[in-house]
């Protein structure tokens, strides 16, 4: 049968067959060069997974592209350091205010209840660690130009955490 321009061939009424021509190659660079487009203006990791699972949907090799952004994403995620140490700063600057704020304690027993709460857990130090971690966020937050002086701000747990 033959393909007319625009229209794929039907292959024993189970589908179509898709038909390597110039025109479904140009169509094909198209849809490609779009998603990377997608992929590189959105940073969606969804983007990244409906190629694999077209790749593999077609069993056909992944795009080159497609090889760099998982490799980059892996090392990315190895490189997470930096980071938890400053997740474990905020910690223990919400740990420190929520003992002043909601439980009500001077600022001197705050740090040694929120020592007490984080014990066992990442984030666990001395108290004199929890005051320094809360001064340097504080202080951080201050430069950045936000407030820490919300009267209404409160830790969210969920609902059925009962706090002690």
């Amino acid at each position: 049968m033959a393909k007319k321009r625009g229209k794929r061939p039907r292959k024993d009424g189970k589908g179509t067959k898709l038909v390597a021509t110039p025109d479904t190659l140009d169509w094909r660079a198209m849809a490609e060069a779009a998603i990377e487009e997608a992929w590189r203006k959105s940073g969606d990791l969804h983007v990244i997974a409906v190629r694999l699972s077209m790749c593999r949907m077609r069993n056909e090799p992944p795009p080159e592209w497609l090889c760099k952004v998982v490799h980059d994403l892996a090392h990315a995620s190895v490189d997470a350091k930096p980071y938890a140490k400053e997740a474990r700063s905020l910690v223990r600057y919400v740990a420190v205010r929520e003992a002043h704020d909601r439980d009500g304690v001077s600022w001197k027993e705050a740090k040694h209840r929120a020592a007490e709460r984080l014990r066992g857990q990442p984030a666990e130090a001395t108290a004199e660690t929890m005051w320094a971690e809360y001064k340097k966020v504080r202080a951080a937050l201050r430069d950045a130009g936000v407030s820490d002086d919300d009267p209404g701000y409160r830790w969210v747990d969920p609902p059925d955490k009962t706090l002690g």
